[in-house]
């Protein structure tokens, strides 16, 4: 690849803000030199030289962050980890459990109900659970087998709607199914609010967004704003799940 291409790869966002923290931190060890120079006895207080060093951290940090968020070889292996921590298996449910509006999640689940035909719990708030719902009708899902979770907005809100659901038909081992990239953090918030209860929660995972062998891109150490989408996606589970850990 010609160098010109790498240059323009960090001229141009989002390569842009990488350089800037990189360009910073130099500043930064410039002015640290500097007044370290400038003062009579060739030293700076302990205190100019924490928020110096700090400051340098904190951008060379930024930087790292970024790239590796904007590169493909990163990007991939952030989300890799997500998607393939379960797999899927093949058990006999009491109901399946779906999460959030998205056709692909939905279709998953009814490719398991034409399976097990058991009761579906579609979940999510403003008018999400009632979409799943009509594509499930349209897709020949018995009527009585759809129990429409309207409230929750997030995944805790998930488990605090549905358990109760749960305990009151006597589920004693449910699928639950959601993107790939969403399982670990939604395992997080159910497995054990559900087990303390007596009920297994079987993940079953859809919607991949990186293949099982890592697929090498023609440019992949130049950061591209389109890898930086997947990489955002990794990031909001990543911090869930330290708040979960956390809290």
């Amino acid at each position: 690849m010609p160098l010109y291409k790498y240059v323009k790869a960090f001229v141009v966002p989002p390569g842009t803000y990488i350089s800037l923290f990189i360009f910073f931190a130099i500043y930064l060890w410039i002015v640290y030199l500097l007044a370290k120079h400038n003062s009579p006895q060739k030293s700076v207080s302990r205190g100019v030289k924490i928020a110096l060093f700090s400051g340098m951290f904190f951008c060379f940090l930024c930087s790292f962050i970024s790239y590796v968020s904007c590169i493909n070889a990163g990007s991939q292996r952030l989300l890799h980890y997500l998607e393939y921590k379960y797999e899927n298996k093949s058990v006999k449910p009491d109901a399946i459990i779906v999460l959030g509006n998205s056709q692909a999640r939905t279709r998953a689940a009814i490719n398991l109900y034409k399976k097990h035909k058991v009761d579906m719990i579609p979940s999510g708030y403003n008018g999400e659970a009632e979409r799943m719902a009509k594509l499930m009708l349209k897709s020949k899902v018995a009527p009585e087998h759809i129990i429409v979770e309207p409230k929750a907005t997030n995944t805790k809100d998930h488990v605090k709607y549905i358990l109760p659901i749960a305990r009151a038909k006597g589920y004693k081992r449910v699928y639950m199914v959601t993107s790939a990239y969403h399982m670990p953090r939604s395992m997080m918030n159910f497995k054990r609010p559900f087990a303390a209860k007596g009920i297994e929660v079987v993940p079953f995972c859809c919607e991949y967004r990186t293949p099982k062998e890592h697929r090498r891109a023609a440019n992949e150490w130049v950061p591209d704003i389109r890898y930086f989408d997947r990489s955002a996606l990794a990031w909001h589970e990543y911090l869930g799940m330290l708040e979960l850990w956390l809290f």
